[in-house]
């Protein structure tokens, strides 16, 4: 699974921009479209912080709708 991909796509399913990442992570957009383009690993507190902006509880409710998407795909 290629986390910096699917972020990317989830973002663009809520409409969530790198602007609007960044500012919520406290970083530059440079700095988030490095991550999002797959350059650097997000941290579990970035993990976390995008995750509640996607609408998730949290990081970990995040991967479990990801987990399921990539077992969809593979089956």
């Amino acid at each position: 699974m290629d986390l910096a991909r699917v972020i990317k796509g989830l973002m663009s399913e809520h409409g969530v921009t790198q602007k609007a990442l960044a500012a919520a992570v406290g970083k530059s957009q440079p700095y988030i479209s490095a991550k999002v383009n797959g350059l650097d690993a997000w941290n579990a507190y970035e993990l976390d912080v995008i995750a509640r902006v996607l609408d998730f509880e949290s990081a970990f409710d995040m991967f479990e709708v990801i987990r399921i998407r990539v077992g969809a795909y593979h089956s």
